[in-house]
């Protein structure tokens, strides 16, 4: 180490190490040494290639906005062969990457650090080469296994629903008079079911409709009907007042119009029953339409 010292100190100065100095310059190549081999570097270089920083101009981490104005230029001299990539974001991520030269990379969190810790980061980035140990197992060869319904893509099980799993039966047979009078009467039975369930909802909705309205029309004829005619003597005395002093009547209010236009709900009822017999009937037509296509008579 001293004759190495001492053949470059000469080529350099043209003489040799002074007695004195050749101690603090042995002390200062040591750490240099420690310093460089304490740095991740092989065949003299850094592993380190490229460290990536995020900037916002407003948002994001205040540290990393003082650590690219005062300790980042300080970290490029120091080590000049790592490239610094500034990222510029409206909202930066919170974190540091480092990329190595064998093509991997490592992401340090900075949320919330200041500019020396940040600092401290990017030496942390710089001591190490994100090494990997990579056991030989099936996931880390080389070769891809590729699957029997090859690439996959968003349509894959998508496109299968559109074709048939099963083969349609075919109604190529001729059926006997049995079998004609089995499945009609399966068929009838079914939708007197179906006409019969939707009759007793009907009515458990209609009934009490109209048994409201019979106690309304009673009570109307009871209280109302009675007091007619002395209203409306009443209501013609007071408008031939009005008229002597030409004071018009105002229009009738809508609680007044409404008391004189209610509907007749067993009126409703009959028409949403009848419409629903009428949809009934059109899928049964429609319903046979198609069993006609599919059997033949025999």
């Amino acid at each position: 180490m001293c004759r190495f010292l001492n053949e470059y100190y000469m080529k350099k100065n043209k003489r040799e190490i002074p007695t004195r100095t050749f101690p603090f310059i042995l002390c200062f190549a040591e750490a240099k040494i420690r310093q460089l081999h304490h740095q991740m570097s092989r065949n003299g270089k850094l592993c380190l290639q490229q460290l990536i920083l995020p900037y916002g101009l407003i948002n994001g981490n205040n540290g990393a906005r003082h650590a690219l104005a005062r300790e980042i230029p300080q970290f490029k001299k120091q080590f000049p062969s790592v490239r610094i990539s500034v990222r510029p974001r409206i909202w930066p991520e919170q974190t540091i990457t480092g990329v190595y030269s064998d093509g991997s990379h490592l992401s340090l969190d900075i949320n919330r650090l200041s500019a020396q810790a940040i600092l401290a980061k990017a030496h942390m980035l710089v001591h190490t080469a994100n090494d990997e140990v990579r056991y030989f197992n099936a996931q880390t060869r080389v070769l891809e296994r590729k699957s029997v319904q090859g690439a996959w893509n968003p349509w894959l099980w998508i496109t299968d629903y559109a074709e048939p799993r099963y083969a349609t039966p075919k109604w190529d047979r001729k059926l006997t008079n049995q079998e004609w009078s089995h499945y009609v009467k399966k068929y009838a039975t079914s939708w007197e079911w179906e006409e019969r369930a939707v009759r007793d909802g009907i009515a458990q909705t209609s009934d009490l409709h109209v048994q409201y309205t019979q106690e309304v029309q009673k009570r109307w004829d009871d209280n109302v009907t009675k007091n007619l005619p002395s209203d409306v003597e009443g209501n013609i005395a007071e408008m031939k007042k009005r008229a002597a002093k030409r004071v018009y009547a105002e229009p009738p209010t809508h609680d007044e119009y409404v008391l004189f236009s209610t509907p007749d709900l067993r009126q409703m009822g009959n028409e949403a029953i009848s419409m629903l017999r009428r949809k009934q009937a059109v899928k049964l037509v429609q319903w046979w339409d198609k069993r006609r296509e599919q059997l033949k008579p025999p």
